[in-house]
């Protein structure tokens, strides 16, 4: 069910958009996956730092990573969002509710809300997601066209206001110096309230009529004292400035799986590449053997190679052992702990870093019956912390858009004075249920008891806009019956007959859609119907 945030502080719709102009695409940065080396290599120092942090991150979730890691940080955001996070407007107008979720769906739906014009709204949060908790955080920038304010909402070629999203290592300090005189981390500049003002970019200036050639700096605070760029991260700390990835705490343990992964297929490499050994009192390759390594031997008189085991194509190898030696391997079958258990035990913290319960990630097609309807209950607590980390971007993006559409010539001035337009509820896709039977007669009950909306259980079983699939739904019921009416006169068909049709047998013998009147109510009209037909 959709999550209401507390009542935002009310802006006039004049105030609530900063015209600016799009960033050009970096010129360099820290894009590129770091070149595979062995993680022994780095010095704990080194992996500590931010930056090492991030590539390390990025690393983990390619394809020489780990799946676990790819499939926290970009799939389980994907499951959180389903297809997107709709928001719609709780006000007390309800002609602003209807006008101004109807024109911010129309809005979102498109993929020029993203200035890349390559996602819809919807499609770019499991992206965000994914972004904050990859690479700890991510930034984003109005860009706001003052001529497209007349422009039609069908046309999804173009959108007035968009959005921009850039990435942590598009940050630069820039001068040193004057970083250090003005609190700068790393691009992110903050007061003495330790509040953002100002962000710098790695970006050649000249185009937006600089002469620095060095960086750009962009105003986090517009000039009415509102947020101009959204920090999104998830902060351990209150007074932290840089977002952590999701491998922070648990980065070192995951080092160590991809060793000992490595390890381990090397050993297994070795062992399916050795076919047995040959047993001789002398401890001699078979003389078969000999002569084909004699063979192998060049130059006048013959160098011997040094090599005493004998290779069988593409690797394959016997090796030679005297009758008193004997050769083992160490990693046997009953080591003490089994290798699968290290590599989960080494995973947890990362997967417990997110909420989600271990057993989600690792025993999924496992666990059954009652564990697994309290597996589901963590998993869906689990979606909800996800998505509410996109809460509060949302409704700043709800602020701009629907504030931008206040501006005079825009769809929605004539709701201007309207004071609570940016108090907004969210309306998510449905968590998976392990008996979706059971808990729709829950969610039925609970509208009985006036403890849920229609709207809100609509929105809980289908993650649309209630209000709007409710009345679509009784327009088409409606036309439905308007039409089996007019082709039953066709037919000399009594009206009651073509409704009861229209409706459907088990709605006309339940009155499940017109709870308000008894069986012999409905007869009564649908007689009425007949003889004023």
């Amino acid at each position: 069910m959709a999550k209401r945030p507390s009542k935002s502080p009310s802006l006039k719709a004049s105030q609530s958009s900063e015209i600016t102009n799009a960033l050009p695409a970096s010129s360099g940065g820290y894009r590129t996956m770091p070149t595979w080396q062995p993680w022994s290599t780095k010095s704990l120092e080194r992996i500590q730092r931010t930056r090492d942090i991030v590539q390390i991150s990025r690393f983990l979730q390619s394809e020489n990573g780990i799946p676990q890691v790819r499939y926290a940080c970009r799939h389980l955001p994907r499951e959180a969002v389903g297809k997107g996070i709709g928001a719609k407007s709780i006000s007390a107008n309800p002609d602003f509710v209807r006008d101004a979720t109807a024109i911010f769906a129309k809005w979102a739906d498109s993929p020029a809300v993203d200035l890349r014009k390559e996602q819809t709204f919807y499609q770019l949060q499991a992206g965000w997601l994914s972004g904050m908790l990859g690479d700890g955080e991510l930034l984003m920038l109005p860009v706001f066209d003052p001529t497209g304010l007349g422009w039609s909402l069908n046309d999804k070629s173009k959108r007035a206001f968009q959005i921009q999203t850039l990435t942590r290592d598009q940050l630069t300090n820039g001068d040193v110096k004057d970083a250090a005189n003005e609190r700068c981390y790393h691009g992110l500049f903050y007061n003495k309230l330790d509040q953002l003002t100002k962000i710098r970019l790695n970006i050649d200036d000249t185009a937006l009529g600089s002469t620095s050639g060095k960086y750009t700096d962009i105003s986090a605070i517009n000039s009415m004292g509102h947020r101009h760029v959204f920090h999104l991260k998830d902060p351990a700390r209150i007074n932290q400035y840089h977002g952590d990835p999701a491998i922070f705490a648990s980065g070192k343990d995951l080092l160590d799986v991809l060793d000992l992964k490595a390890l381990r297929k090397h050993s297994a490499k070795v062992r399916a590449a050795l076919l047995g050994a040959t047993t001789t009192k002398d401890g001699k390759v078979l003389n078969a053997m000999q002569q084909a390594l004699t063979a192998e031997q060049s130059g006048t008189p013959a160098a011997d190679t040094g090599r005493r085991f004998m290779e069988i194509g593409e690797g394959a190898i016997f090796i030679p052992l005297s009758t008193d030696e004997e050769f083992q391997f160490f990693n046997n079958p009953t080591e003490g702990v089994p290798f699968k258990q290290i590599l989960e035990d080494l995973l947890h913290p990362f997967i417990f870093e997110f909420g989600y319960p271990p057993e989600w990630i690792f025993m999924r097609g496992k666990v059954g019956g009652t564990e697994y309807r309290g597996l589901l209950e963590q998993v869906k607590r689990a979606h909800e912390g996800l998505r509410s980390k996109l809460y509060p971007l949302i409704q700043w993006i709800w602020e701009k858009v629907i504030g931008t559409a206040m501006m005079p010539g825009g769809p929605l001035f004539q709701y201007a004075q309207v004071e609570d337009w940016n108090v907004i509820d969210f309306v998510t896709d449905p968590d998976p249920s392990a008996d979706a039977g059971r808990d729709h007669k829950a969610q039925m009950e609970r509208m009985g008891e006036n403890l849920i909306t229609p709207n809100d259980l609509v929105e809980l079983l289908t993650g649309n806009d209630g209000q709007r699939t409710r009345e679509a739904a009784i327009d088409q019921k409606l036309s439905l019956i308007s039409y089996a009416i007019e082709r039953a006169k066709e037919r000399g068909i009594p009206p009651s007959i073509a409704t009861v049709l229209a409706l459907g047998q088990r709605t006309s013998s339940s009155s499940s859609l017109l709870t308000t009147l008894s069986p012999e109510t409905l007869a009564a009209d649908l007689a009425a119907m007949d003889g004023s037909s």
